[in-house]
């Protein structure tokens, strides 16, 4: 039997890149888990996280991914991204990642025939791709591809067939349980490409419980007015309550939309790891 990858990857991943978290700890990123359990899934082919920035899209679900690919059922993968620069920059990054990792160290050749465009291990290869060179999404497979920042690849042509991101999707062809992981945080509302994306699929959404009610709500900001979402306190002044940068922070709190109780730090760690991802049409009953 496989070993899952949340399993693999706490046995295995001793340094994370540009993070302060050095081993991969999955009560820090309980989010992340569902996503992994679901690249292990033979019948799940896509993965679609429209997720918004420092959440862990790429360290934790895409690294952990074709990290243990790489180790434990070698094949020729592709990352994308944004633009040349981007990729080549993610790259860079990966390689001392994988340079951390037992299985992966003795497979990495020397720094200096390190390339920043691709990269060539003993056992598989990691194509590099980007918008605008057709060359990079042509003529070779990939069992695992990466879409990173998919809403910041530009289209430039009208033709569905020539959008980069569908290019990148057929490199899985011929490849029994490919997978594809699209991520990006998401532009424009009703024009984001993620956005289409997610809602193609079970568009499940985080739920977490308040730790007084147990009501099960998706976090948000909020408005300020209606409940639920982000408070804080005012400067009371003779015109009104007065918005206190300084003040915000140091009082800030998060309120369930339900019992409109103050959520506060120290509930926070339970709270995430009691979440529970529900797919549209669902709703948590009794935990579940």
């Amino acid at each position: 039997m496989a070993v899952p990858t949340v399993t693999w990857a706490v046995e295995n991943i001793r340094k994370l890149p540009d993070s302060k978290v050095k081993t991969y700890e999955p009560t820090l990123f309980p989010h992340c888990i569902e996503p992994l359990n679901c690249f292990d899934d033979p019948d799940i082919r896509i993965i679609t996280l429209q997720w918004g920035a420092q959440l862990g899209k790429t360290q934790g679900v895409a690294l952990p991914a074709i990290a243990k690919t790489g180790a434990t059922n070698p094949h020729p993968m592709a990352w994308a991204d944004a633009d040349e620069k981007a990729t080549r920059r993610v790259i860079e990054r990966i390689w001392p990642f994988f340079e951390s990792i037992d299985a992966l160290a003795s497979q990495c050749p020397p720094k200096a025939r390190q390339s920043n465009g691709e990269m060539r291990l003993t056992t598989f290869k990691i194509h590099g791709a980007w918008p605008k060179s057709a060359s990079s999404a042509a003529d070779y497979g990939a069992f695992v591809v990466v879409l990173n920042e998919a809403d910041k690849m530009l289209q430039f042509s009208t033709r569905a067939e020539a959008d980069f991101r569908n290019a990148m999707r057929d490199r899985m062809a011929g490849y029994r349980g490919a997978k594809c992981l699209e991520l990006s945080t998401p532009s424009v509302k009703g024009h984001s490409w993620i956005e289409t994306r997610r809602l193609a699929g079970d568009n499940r959404r985080r739920m977490v419980p308040c730790p007084h009610c147990n009501h099960f709500q998706e976090l948000r900001t909020g408005n300020g007015r209606d409940p639920g979402g982000v408070k804080f306190e005012r400067v009371k002044t003779l015109d009104g309550l007065k918005f206190d940068a300084q003040l915000a922070r140091e009082t800030a709190w998060y309120e369930c939309e339900k019992c409109r109780k103050k959520i506060e730090e120290k509930h926070r760690f339970a709270m995430l790891n009691s979440g529970l991802w529900v797919p549209e049409g669902c709703h948590v009953r009794r935990g579940k």
